[in-house]
């Protein structure tokens, strides 16, 4: 089997490039790069320039290499991001996605196209639609959602009209120990290893600690796009997630328990969003019944992966 991750360099597409390298029936695993020089270099692994702003050169270059799966991993990918620079969130996200689906529609075989979708597509539609499922018409509450709803949309619309082998994978609050503080869950946990180390004072600035989302490891989240690319039907949309809701205040709670530090926590205004879901929860039942897959890493044991990684690089910087 042939991959191609376009993605370039990222916690999830590198986990991903790693989990497709160890299969057997690999027999190359092509990826596209946001540098010229990349020191990220696996045996298996080859490394493709590639605009995604141009179909002509997506088409040269799927009909080159002629991947039999293709991870359309590439996205503007933090919520608040999406807010500053609307226009650079809509050519990523729809734009370049369009381009690609109709690279893939000209080709004269049919790989299988997997797009990470989000589940920010749904945005709040109320309590009593929890947990989420598939068929729910998306309501996004934020820019990044609203480009990630069109993305799908356009995604169904070409399975439909053109019989394209694509699947969209709807991925919820992804969480790694590889992630650094630009992620909300990321910087808490740095913050509580500072505390630890007695660099900082025992209080956090956080957003909304109310909204609850659902969480799940990366390495549950590779094994499910793996999984879908295998046994996933053509044309469908997956919710892929724990299935189990936390909320801020929660995780907070944890890290107190992983630590055994007590916190003040106080509001920063300024990581509050414009408009937030307060509740995100999804239904995997879809995925499990056509696929086999479930989480199986628990946010606990994400949280203490990640709370490690910090305390490893800040010994690190002590040294």
């Amino acid at each position: 089997m042939k991959y191609l991750v376009l993605a370039g360099i990222g916690v999830f597409a590198e986990t991903l490039i790693e989990r497709l390298l160890n299969k057997d029936n690999t027999e190359t695993v092509f990826s596209t790069k946001n540098v010229d020089d990349s020191s990220y270099n696996k045996s298996g692994l080859e490394w493709e320039n590639l605009d995604l702003n141009d179909a002509n050169k997506i088409y040269d270059m799927l009909n080159t290499i002629r991947p039999d799966v293709i991870f359309h991993l590439k996205v503007k990918d933090f919520v608040g991001q999406a807010w500053n620079n609307s226009n650079e969130t809509v050519n990523i996200n729809v734009i370049e996605t369009i381009n690609l689906l109709n690279a893939v529609k000209d080709l004269d075989y049919k790989p299988r196209l997997i797009i990470a979708g989000s589940g920010e597509e749904y945005g709040h539609l109320g309590f009593d639609h929890l947990p989420l499922k598939e068929y729910e018409t998306p309501h996004p509450v934020n820019i990044f959602g609203a480009t990630k709803a069109c993305q799908t949309m356009f995604a169904k619309l070409y399975h439909k009209a053109y019989g394209i082998d694509v699947i969209v994978l709807r991925i919820f609050n992804e969480i790694s120990s590889k992630q650094d503080e630009r992620w909300g869950i990321s910087s808490l946990c740095k913050q509580f290893v500072k505390m630890e180390l007695g660099e900082s004072c025992h209080v956090i600035h956080v957003g909304n600690t109310n909204i609850v989302r659902d969480f799940t490891d990366v390495d549950d989240l590779v094994r499910a796009f793996d999984f879908v690319a295998e046994k996933g039907k053509s044309g469908e949309v997956y919710n892929v997630a724990s299935g189990i809701g936390v909320s801020i205040s929660e995780i907070i709670s944890y890290l107190e328990e992983i630590t055994g530090i007590s916190v003040d926590v106080r509001t920063d205004k300024s990581k509050v969003r414009p408009i937030e879901a307060p509740c995100i929860v999804a239904d995997v039942s879809k995925i499990k019944k056509d696929t086999g897959w479930e989480a199986t890493v628990g946010i606990k044991k994400s949280l203490e992966k990640m709370v490690g990684r910090w305390r490893l690089e800040q010994d690190i910087n002590r040294c």
